[in-house]
This record gives C-alpha cells, sequence and structure tokens, in this order.
C-alpha cells in the first residue's frame, strides 16, 4: 500500500519539526505539492516556506531511493 505525498509531508513535519507540526499538518488525501503549498501557504508566508523545504526534502528522497533501486552496471562487461 503506497502513501499519499500529504501523509508523506505530514510524517516528515511531524519528525523534523515536531513543535509546530500541528500548523503544518494537511489533510491526507492530499497527492499534489501544489495543493500542499497552497493550504500551508494560506496559512501564513513562513509557513509556506516550511512547507515548500519539506516538499523539497520528499522530493529529494524520491530521487535517491529511485537511483539506489537501480541494478548498479558492471564496468566493462558487454551488454
Amino acid at each position: 500500500m503506497s502513501s499519499t505525498l500529504a501523509e508523506r509531508y505530514n510524517l516528515e513535519a511531524t519528525r523534523l519539526m515536531p513543535h509546530m507540526a500541528s500548523d503544518l499538518q494537511v489533510d491526507p488525501a492530499i497527492n499534489t505539492a501544489s495543493e500542499i503549498d497552497e493550504i500551508v501557504f494560506r496559512r501564513s508566508e513562513y509557513l509556506g516556506g516550511m512547507a515548500a523545504v519539506l516538499l523539497a526534502l520528499i522530493a529529494f528522497d524520491g530521487r535517491v531511493a529511485a537511483r539506489r533501486s537501480r541494478p548498479a552496471k558492471l564496468a566493462g562487461l558487454p551488454r
């Protein structure tokens, strides 16, 4: 079962900023970064900036995980 972007976002907000997690939380059904950003930015520009950073961290983690899951190329072996 895969999680929505908002579920991952809410977890990261709680993990990295537990003192502000309630201000950063969004509906867990949301699955687009733009919607999360818009909702949190409407609360305040400061929170919107934090949301943007959290979303960037999630995207970066996703790219790193995708690279790790690819099989390593063996140098010098024919294809």
